[in-house]
C-alpha cells in the first residue's frame, strides 16, 4: 500500500491495512459467517470484500474515527453489525415474490441484531 495510507493508517488496528486484514480476518469472516449462514441470498465471501471495501472508504475513515473508549474489536464488531444490517434493510426493500420472503427478511435481520434491539426492526 501507499506510504500515505499506512502514515494515516489508525495504530489501534495495526500499522497497515495488511496488518489489520492479518489481525481481524478471522474474526470478521466467522461473524460474517454466523450471520449470514441462515441467508442463502449472500455470500460470506463476497460481503467480507464489500465490508473491507467499506471499511477502506475515504482512507479507512471509519477506523480512524476510534477514540479507545472500547476494545478494537467491540468497535469494528459494530461497524460490522451496521454494515450487515444496512444489506438486510436494502434486501427487504428489493421487490419480494411472495409474503413469505418479506417475513424471512424480516427475521433474518433479527436474528443479526442483539435482541434488545428488535423493536427497531
Amino acid at each position: 500500500m501507499g506510504d500515505t495510507l499506512e502514515r494515516g493508517f489508525p495504530s489501534a488496528f495495526g500499522n497497515s491495512p495488511e496488518d489489520f486484514l492479518q489481525q481481524y480476518e478471522a474474526l470478521i469472516y466467522k461473524v460474517i459467517f454466523e450471520w449470514t449462514r441462515e441467508n442463502f441470498r449472500f455470500e460470506p465471501e463476497d460481503l467480507f470484500n464489500e465490508f473491507f471495501v467499506h471499511i477502506a472508504d475515504d482512507n479507512f475513515r471509519r477506523l480512524r474515527t476510534f477514540h479507545g473508549e472500547s476494545r478494537p474489536t467491540t468497535y469494528l464488531g459494530s461497524i460490522l453489525r451496521n454494515f450487515i444490517c444496512d444489506k438486510y434493510r436494502k434486501m427487504a426493500r428489493t421487490p419480494v415474490n411472495s409474503l413469505d420472503d418479506i417475513e424471512q427478511t424480516r427475521g433474518e435481520c433479527l436474528t443479526a441484531v442483539p435482541p434488545d434491539q428488535e423493536d427497531i426492526f
